[in-house]
């Protein structure tokens, strides 16, 4: 067995990635790896970019604050928001996220993109990150085919 087939990439904390929306639009941004977090997230602007608009606009239908304390998420997830939330087509799931600031409930989107010469779909959620350096954090979920190297 030829052992190039099995090669692992070794990718840096700061990544070019480039992304792949709705009609195949595409997207080249620099994103942060982030071994820390356990799901990968796109900044707001950028999913409308990519066609995801009307991700955003069903998300407002529901009047979710951008920050939550636990018993408001909780209350939430009691009233099973996240099951007409996932009533979109394009939102696969819901996720309840525990920053500094507090609690979020964001929704999940496929999306494909490129990792240097790795093209594959992962799930991300959406927040906004326009206050943040990274209009994307690679998270946990997508970098299991990769080796992280700080030094990069």
């Amino acid at each position: 067995v030829s052992q190039s087939r099995y090669r692992t990439q070794v990718i840096g904390l700061i990544e070019e990635i480039t992304l792949f929306g709705k009609d195949n639009q595409k997207q080249t941004i620099l994103a942060k790896v982030d071994t820390g977090a356990g799901k990968t997230s796109i900044d707001e602007k950028l999913a409308i970019e990519l066609g995801y608009n009307d991700v955003l606009e069903h998300m407002k239908k529901f009047k979710i604050k951008p920050v939550l304390t636990l018993d408001e998420i909780n209350e939430l997830s009691k009233n099973k928001v996240w099951q007409k939330i996932k009533e979109h087509p394009d939102i696969v799931g819901v996720s309840k996220v525990k920053s500094s600031h507090g609690y979020s409930y964001r929704p999940i989107i496929y999306i494909k993109l490129k990792v240097g010469d790795e093209i594959f779909e992962t799930k991300a959620n959406i927040i906004a990150r326009q206050d943040l350096e990274y209009p994307m954090i690679l998270g946990e979920n997508s970098l299991k085919k990769f080796i992280i190297d700080p030094r990069k």
